[in-house]
């Protein structure tokens, strides 16, 4: 872009940034140099520069927010019994989460295996998953308005011998409802386990003695 003027001239122009992937930055830099020129004196084609202008752009929140969501397939479970969980990761923003920034969950199961053990299922419709004792992790490219589900299952212990319930939360790095810190109710669940135990038990006796012949 040229422009040509006197001593005190201006010149504004504005520019469109073009969108970057949520969890990313990019720079933008220009920089703006002077030639002065009267009759044939020039300090062409150098001039003066006006130094480099940089800034960074960064997604907002609102443009990469996740809803993420918890459910347990049993509101309460006794020994011996599975749960599966389901974990929903939505990507409510503008923007995409990108393959080399990618959108990632974290779930700790150290409030779920006290009375339960973790069956090594996990499974995701979309992204990777993973399980390093105590936490699954999941993590992903996600574009605007796609949805990932993780499963995975428990089976509670017999007997038990935790505090009888299962309990974790799910949490996000990313902008979501479930961000590190949040106390949202969608992004835990309790499954109370039933402490009662029946074990059933016959000795064997020897009798001895007359038995009485029964009443006619």
């Amino acid at each position: 872009m040229n422009r040509t003027g006197d001593t005190y001239s201006q010149m504004c122009y504005q520019t469109t940034v073009n969108p970057v992937a949520c969890t990313a930055s990019s720079a933008v830099t220009n920089n703006a140099n002077a030639v002065t020129t009267e009759g044939t004196t020039t300090d062409g084609p150098a001039g003066n520069s006006s130094g480099a202008v940089s800034f960074a752009v960064t997604p907002t929140n609102a443009q990469c927010v996740l809803a993420i969501t918890k459910t347990a397939s049993r509101p309460t479970a006794n020994p011996g019994d599975p749960v599966a969980y389901t974990i929903t990761v939505t990507n409510n923003g503008t923007l995409d989460y990108a393959s080399a920034s990618p959108a990632s969950i974290t779930d700790s199961l150290t409030g779920v295996l006290q009375d339960a053990s973790y069956n090594n299922d996990a499974t995701a419709s979309a992204g990777t998953v993973s399980y390093s004792a105590p936490s699954l992790s999941w993590s992903g490219p996600l574009a605007a308005g796609a949805t990932a589900t993780i499963t995975y299952t428990v089976t509670v212990t017999k007997p038990g011998s935790g505090p009888h319930l299962l309990i974790n939360t799910v949490l996000s790095p990313n902008p979501s409802n479930c961000q590190n810190g949040s106390s949202a109710l969608l992004c835990t669940v309790s499954v109370p386990v039933s402490g009662l135990a029946l074990v059933k038990s016959v000795a064997e006796t020897t009798l001895t003695g007359p038995r009485a012949s029964p009443a006619l």
